[in-house]
């Protein structure tokens, strides 16, 4: 089953063209004084999904577009909050959220 275009949406933009690091540092519209996102590498995003999904360019891209874009935009200000409060809290207690790393376990447990 396909993920809803969203959601490939930050999956492509998290994992494979952006990182957490440049999202918490970015925003899609470059408002408040934030960098904005590049926007070649958000056009590849938005071929990705038009191919995926089988979308042909019109009224139902731009919609579909329209909410990957705010689900990224939505991610940015999520992860910017989140390192906030990571940014606060002692080094021993902060958490893997805002672009952390995970913790280094051993594959035993």
């Amino acid at each position: 089953m396909l993920r809803p275009p969203p959601r490939l949406a930050l999956t492509l933009a998290r994992l494979c063209l952006f990182g957490d690091e440049v999202l918490i540092r970015s925003n899609v519209t470059a408002r408040n004084n934030m960098t904005p996102l590049d926007q070649h590498k958000l056009e590849v995003i938005r071929s990705c999904v038009k191919v995926v999904y089988g979308l042909e360019d019109g009224p139902e891209l731009d919609l579909v577009w329209a909410r990957c874009k705010t689900a990224i935009q939505q991610k940015c200000k999520h992860l910017r909050y989140f390192h906030r409060l990571d940014a606060k809290k002692p080094m021993a207690l902060r958490s893997t959220r805002g672009g952390g790393r995970p913790f280094d376990r051993d594959d035993d447990g």
